[in-house]
């Protein structure tokens, strides 16, 4: 955080993404939500209403150290969390230890820490604890979790929707895995179908990613379904199996020996290979870490 919030005082941020969400919180406070950085409402750009919770804060903080420090304490409060759940699910505290070690030296870990502020950051803890509930059978939890990690930003409505399934696989907690599956698969679509492309800016982190496939996620989606080869062709390529790879490296390939709870992992995985941004496939990229939990 120190690193992140240095940088920031010295101008030395190489994207603009913590001054975006500095002015969506201060627009939250002040009753301005059209953001001055992308011409557009932020909900154009992301379903964000955790956000909210800093609008009392800015009133008497600085928002960019608010933020950054939430969102160290958020990567931070991982470490604990993945120390018992290791710990529970083999005996050995040695393998609690282990885990949290390995979370918080990660490459993406350590970057989305020291750099910029991305809210899906703050959906972490809940995330891995929602996990942790889920493995344990302790359905209920595990939902309320992943409920609340899903207000940090849309796309990890589709982390929980891929958390459902896992559970589902379970012949007795089918249905209820399948309801948690369906409700963020709807929180997902809802917004960027029927909310989003109401608000979307005039070009902006769509059109980094899926260029030339749609202006919004609806034509996005639209031209892969039509399009199939392509996008199989753009998955399967060199970049993309050699990031799968070294992802899975990146973790010891712990998913070989528990591959059910790897499909909480899917998501974010397949749209960075899918994405034609090339930061998306790095190791050293926030994109990565709503996949780490799933890992």
């Amino acid at each position: 955080m120190r690193h992140a919030w240095r940088r920031f005082q010295a101008c030395g941020n190489d994207n603009f993404d913590l001054g975006f969400y500095v002015r969506v919180v201060w627009g939250m406070a002040n009753g301005d939500r059209v953001n001055s950085i992308v011409g557009a409402p932020d909900l154009g750009l992301h379903m964000m209403p955790a956000m909210v919770l800093f609008v009392p804060l800015a009133w008497i903080l600085p928002i960019p150290g608010t933020l950054l420090a939430a969102q160290a304490m958020a990567i931070g409060g991982v470490a604990p969390l993945l120390y018992r759940l290791g710990r529970r699910v083999t005996g050995a505290g040695w393998v609690g230890l282990a885990l949290a070690a390995a979370w918080c030296l990660h490459p993406s870990v350590l970057q989305a820490g020291c750099r910029e502020f991305h809210p899906g950051s703050l959906a972490l803890p809940a995330i891995v604890a929602a996990l942790d509930a889920l493995h344990a059978r302790r359905t209920l939890e595990g939902a309320v979790l992943l409920l609340v990690a899903t207000t940090t930003r849309e796309d990890v409505a589709l982390v929980a929707a891929a958390a459902g399934l896992a559970v589902a696989l379970d012949a007795d907690r089918r249905w209820a895995g399948l309801g948690v599956a369906a409700a963020g698969l709807a929180w997902f679509l809802g917004y960027v179908l029927l909310l989003q492309p109401s608000f979307l800016p005039g070009s902006g982190s769509m059109e980094a990613h899926f260029s030339g496939w749609g202006h919004d996620a609806g034509g996005v989606m639209a031209h892969m379904a039509s399009h199939p080869v392509e996008v199989m062709s753009r998955m399967l390529g060199a970049r993309d199996l050699a990031y799968v790879s070294l992802l899975l490296a990146s973790v010891a390939f712990l998913p070989v020996l528990a591959p059910r709870w790897s499909i909480a992992a899917l998501p974010a995985i397949a749209i960075n290979v899918v994405s034609s941004f090339r930061a998306a496939t790095s190791l050293e990229s926030h994109y990565v870490t709503l996949a780490l939990p799933g890992l």
